[in-house]
C-alpha cells in the first residue's frame, strides 16, 4: 500500500488529476489523485505505467501494484494466516475482524478431547476424557462418537455377568463362555457345564450313557476324535484282563479296513482300565489288548498296529463313577519291524553283533521287570543257546540321540504282557543298560529293549556271546564261596543278579547284583558274620538251600553289617548279599568261637 493510502486510512489525503511535469521541482512533487472505493478490483488486469494507476481505492483487498505494465491484485488486508478463523474487513472503518471457528478443528473423535481454535495459533488439541471409573464390575471405554461408555462386566458377551459381579454366568471366558449360561441346555458330550447348574455332561440325568453293557446294537463311535464320556449311573457288567475292577462303559468301533489304532482315556482316575476285544466276544473276551493306569498321572492307552477290519468293543472301566475323555486315532496300517514280537520271526542275535531299530516301528507289547510302568514301545530278539552248551552273554542297550536317558534291557525265558519275575533271567536299566549273564543254560530266550521315555527315536543293542568257563566265584549258588572262619573278597563288577533275596523286595531294580556264600559248623559255635561294601547292601542268612529263602531267613542291611549269634547249632548256613553297587569289592567273612 502506498504511503498516501496508508495515510488515507488514518486521516485522508489530497490527490491531483494529472501526473507531474518532468521539469517540476521538489516543491511541486506529484501527489496521486484520491480514489474512492466503488468496485473492489476494478483496476485489475488494466494497463499501467505506475502503481498509483492501479489503486482501486479499496483497503480490504490490499494494495494493487503495476507489474510488467499490468495491474495485479494485492494481499487481503485482514488475513491472519490461521486456517480456523473467519477473517472480515470493514471498509467503512476501516478495521479487521478475526473470529475463531472451533468446529474447523473438530476431528470427530471425542476420545482425544475437544479441539479449540486459538487466535494467532490455530487448532490446539483437547484433553482426553478419563473414562475409567475403578469399578471392577464395569467395562469402561471411550466411543469416538459418543465419548465415555460404561457397561456391566460380561467378557463373553452372552448377557450374563459373572457371579463376582452379582451375575449367574459360570463361564465368562471370551473364548469358551459365549454359549454357557443359566438359560442354556446341557450338551452331553463337550465336557462342560453348559447350563451352570454345577453338573457336567453325564452327571446330568438326561446324559447318562446308554452304553452300559455289551450289545450288538451299540451306537458306533463316530470315528477318530475326542469324546467326553462317563461311567456315571452304569454298572459293572464286563470283566477285563487288567485293572482293579469297577463300573464300565462299552462302545463300538467299526473298521472298514485294516488300520493302526490308538485309544486313550483321559481323566478317568487312578486304577482306570481300557480294553479292546472283538464285539462278538464283548462279554467274555479275551482282550485283544488291555491297559490300566498303575500310578498317579498314568493314563490307559492302547497302541494297536495293523488292527483288522471288523466290529470291535472298546471298554472303559473306572474304579468309581467318573467322567472322562475317550480319544480315538486311526491311521493307515504301517509295516511292523520283525523285532516287534517275541516269536520265531524275531531277529536272532545268538551269533552276537550290533542291532538297531526305530521305536516307531514297534508297539508296546510287554512289560519289563525293571521297567514295569514305563508303557513305552519295546523291541524283541531271539537268543538260542545250543544243547550241551553254557554261554556267557553280555547285552548292552542304549538309546539313539541321548546319553542321559535310560534304556532297559531284559533277558527272559518267556515274553509276557505283564512283567513276571519267574520268566526273567536278568533285567537292568541305565545309559547304557548292561547285563552280564554267565553260564546261561541251553534253551531259547528273548531279549527285550525298552526306553524310559516316549521321545526316544530308536535303540542300539550290542550282543556278545561265547562259551562259558563257568560262573565266577560267588556269582551263582553253584559258585558260592566258603567263608567258614575266614573272610573273602570279590569284585562287584564280576557279579550279576541270579537269585531271590527275601531281604531285597525290589528284586529286579536296575543294576542289582548278588553274591552267594556258605559257612558250615560241625558243632555249636558262637559266630560273628561281617560284610562290607562301597554301597548299601542287603544280607540274607538262612538254613534252606542257596537261593531259596525260607521262613527262617534273617535280614540285615547297611554299608557294613555285623551279626553275632551265640551257640549257633551245627549245620550249613547260606548267605546271599544283594547290592546295586558296581565299583569296588564286597568282603564277607565269619569268625567262629567256642
Amino acid at each position: 500500500m502506498s504511503s498516501c493510502l496508508l495515510a488515507a486510512l488514518a486521516a485522508g489525503c489530497a490527490f491531483s488529476e494529472a501526473p507531474p511535469h518532468p521539469d517540476a521541482g521538489a516543491a511541486d512533487a506529484f501527489v496521486p489523485p484520491r480514489v474512492e472505493c466503488t468496485t473492489p478490483g476494478r483496476t485489475l488486469s488494466t494497463s499501467c505505467g505506475a502503481d498509483w494507476q492501479c489503486d482501486d481505492g479499496c483497503v480490504c483487498n490490499g494494495v494493487e501494484a503495476c507489474e510488467d505494465g499490468t495491474c495485479a491484485a494485492g494481499e487481503p488486508a485482514c488475513d491472519d494466516g490461521v486456517a480456523c478463523t473467519t477473517d472480515t474487513c470493514d471498509e467503512a472503518g476501516p478495521s479487521c475482524h478475526n473470529e475463531p471457528v472451533h468446529e474447523e478443528c473438530d476431528d470427530g473423535d471425542l476420545c482425544n478431547g475437544v479441539e479449540q481454535c486459538v487466535l494467532h495459533r490455530g487448532c490446539v488439541p483437547g484433553t482426553a476424557p478419563a473414562c475409567e471409573d475403578a469399578d471392577p464390575c464395569t467395562v469402561d471405554w471411550c466411543d469416538p462418537a459418543t465419548g465415555c461408555v460404561r457397561a456391566p462386566l460380561d467378557h463373553d458377551g452372552d448377557g450374563y455377568p459373572p457371579p463376582e459381579c452379582g451375575g449367574s454366568d459360570c463361564d465368562d471366558d471370551p473364548i469358551t463362555g459365549g454359549v454357557v449360561g443359566p438359560d442354556e441346555i446341557e450338551r452331553c458330550e463337550n465336557g462342560r457345564d453348559d447350563d451352570c447348574n454345577g453338573l457336567v455332561d453325564h452327571e446330568e440325568t438326561h446324559c447318562v450313557e446308554a452304553a452300559d453293557a455289551c450289545a450288538s446294537d451299540l451306537p458306533a463311535l463316530p470315528g477318530p476324535g475326542s469324546y467326553p464320556r462317563s461311567t456315571v449311573g452304569l454298572a459293572d457288567d464286563v470283566e477285563l484282563g487288567c485293572g482293579d475292577g469297577g463300573v464300565d462303559a462299552v462302545y463300538r468301533l467299526e473298521l472298514a479296513d485294516e488300520r493302526d489304532v490308538t485309544l486313550r482315556v483321559l481323566g478317568a482316575g487312578d486304577g482306570a482300565a481300557l480294553a479292546l476285544r472283538p464285539l462278538v466276544g464283548c462279554e467274555s473276551g479275551p482282550d485283544r489288548a488291555c491297559d490300566a493306569a498303575v500310578g498317579s498321572g498314568d493314563v490307559p492307552e492302547l497302541v494297536l498296529r495293523n488292527l483288522p477290519a471288523g466290529s470291535w468293543a472298546v471298554i472303559v472301566e473306572t474304579v468309581e463313577p467318573e467322567t472322562f475323555v475317550l480319544e480315538v486315532a486311526a491311521a493307515p496300517p504301517s509295516p511292523l519291524s520283525a523285532a516287534d514280537r517275541c516269536d520265531v520271526a524275531a531277529p536272532d542275535v545268538s551269533a552276537g553283533g550290533s542291532f538297531s531299530g526305530s521305536f516307531l516301528d514297534v508297539a508296546d507289547d510287554y512289560r519289563l521287570a525293571c521297567a514295569s510302568i514305563t508303557g513305552e514301545p519295546d523291541a524283541a530278539y531271539r537268543l538260542v543257546v545250543p544243547a550241551d552248551a553254557l554261554w556267557d552273554v553280555t547285552l548292552e542297550a542304549s538309546l539313539a540321540g541321548t546319553t542321559t536317558r535310560n534304556a532297559f534291557v531284559a533277558l527272559v525265558r518267556d515274553c509276557v504282557r505283564w512283567f513276571d519275575d519267574a520268566a526273567t533271567v536278568a533285567c537292568a536299566g541305565g545309559s547304557p543298560a548292561r547285563l552280564d549273564v554267565r553260564a546261561l543254560e541251553p534253551g531259547t530266550y528273548h531279549v527285550l529293549v525298552e526306553s524310559s521315555y516316549g521321545g526316544a527315536p530308536g535303540w542300539r543293542l550290542d550282543v556278545t556271546t561265547g562259551d562259558s568257563a563257568g560262573p565266577l566265584p560267588a556269582d551263582t549258588c553253584a559258585a558260592a564261596l566258603d567263608i567258614t572262619d575266614r573272610a573273602v573278597s570279590v569284585p562287584l563288577a564280576t557279579l550279576h543278579r541270579d537269585g531271590d533275596n527275601r531281604c531285597d523286595p525290589p528284586a529286579t531294580a536296575p543294576g542289582t547284583r548278588d553274591a552267594f556264600f556258605t559257612f558250615t559248623l560241625a558243632g555249636s559255635r558262637d559266630v560273628t558274620l561281617t560284610t562290607t561294601a562301597p554301597a548299601i547292601h542287603q544280607v540274607s542268612v538262612s538254613t534252606t538251600s542257596c537261593g531259596d529263602p525260607g521262613p527262617d531267613t534273617e535280614c540285615h542291611a547297611g554299608a557294613t553289617v555285623t551279626r553275632t549269634w551265640a551257640d549257633l547249632p551245627a549245620g550249613t548256613y547260606h548267605v546271599s548279599v544283594t547290592t546295586n553297587g558296581a565299583v569296588g569289592e564286597l568282603t564277607v567273612g565269619t569268625a567262629l568261637a567256642p
